[in-house]
């Protein structure tokens, strides 16, 4: 069986692939601090404070209990859903994180092995 063939819409790219750790881990950092600010401003924590109907202002009527119900609900979903945001956010910048030590340590072995060939001394 042929392998696929490479669709005709994507470029040719190359032999050699260059990673610049240096910026992939300022991308990294830079998204710790944005996620570390979403995480300081506590919006979930704010939206529990000061989205809920207080039961003076439901009362004690059957509508007012269901509304109750409905809100508490709606918080519980909006928070569980930006905690699931927020951990799938760290992910990201942990996999980025590992996948620039895995190229920076991958090209520090080849620099290595290549100072090993003949005597001749590559930059590290």
């Amino acid at each position: 069986m042929a392998p696929p063939e490479r669709p005709r819409s994507l470029p040719d790219a190359g032999k050699e692939i260059k990673v610049d750790h240096d910026k992939l881990k300022d991308l990294a950092d830079q998204l710790q601090k944005d996620l570390d600010d979403l995480r300081n401003q506590k919006l979930v924590e704010a939206l529990e404070d000061h989205a809920k109907p207080g039961q003076k202002a439901i009362g004690n009527y059957n509508a007012g209990q269901g509304l109750n119900m409905t809100v508490n609900t709606a918080q519980n979903a909006i928070g569980n859903t930006y905690d699931q945001f927020l951990q799938s956010y760290q992910k990201v910048i942990d996999a980025l994180r590992r996948s620039n030590q895995t190229h920076r340590d991958a090209d520090d072995n080849a620099k290595k092995a290549a100072n090993n060939v003949g005597g001749k001394r590559y930059a590290t």
